[in-house]
């Protein structure tokens, strides 16, 4: 019992940080030339579409653009056109995950750590 009292007040403490806190964002940043969409959603399944995930932005992104969203979710899926197909031509889903903190057995996302993508409108070779 005496263990347990100091692991709650700083489990408290922690969730108290982390409320008071914005968590980092996911962040999308577009190499052009030519715009593309882009869908973006949070959750760990593929494609990021997934009824599992949370849709966070379908649209476009012209070549410079940068597209930040925060989210306290572990993972971070991203599927995008490319300037051949601009509005059709879907590429591969990718998932990008935030490190877990673990404390005492206890695991959990890092939500002060962001998670980036870089995007080129032209489809790789």
């Amino acid at each position: 019992m005496r263990l347990a009292l100091p692991l709650l007040c700083a489990a408290l403490a922690l969730a108290g940080d982390a409320r008071a806190n914005e968590p980092a964002h996911v962040v999308v940043y577009a190499h052009g030339p030519k715009q593309v969409k882009i869908r973006l959603s949070v959750g760990r399944s593929t494609p990021c579409d997934a009824s599992s995930n949370r849709h966070l932005y379908t649209g476009p992104i012209k070549g410079g653009e940068e597209l930040s969203i925060p989210f306290h979710e572990a993972c971070a899926c991203l599927e995008q056109t490319y300037d051949d197909f601009p509005d059709t031509g879907w590429g591969t889903p990718l998932l990008r995950c935030r490190p877990q903190v673990c404390i005492n057995g206890f695991c959990f996302p890092d939500s002060s750590v962001p998670v980036h993508f870089e995007i080129h409108s032209k489809r790789p070779d």
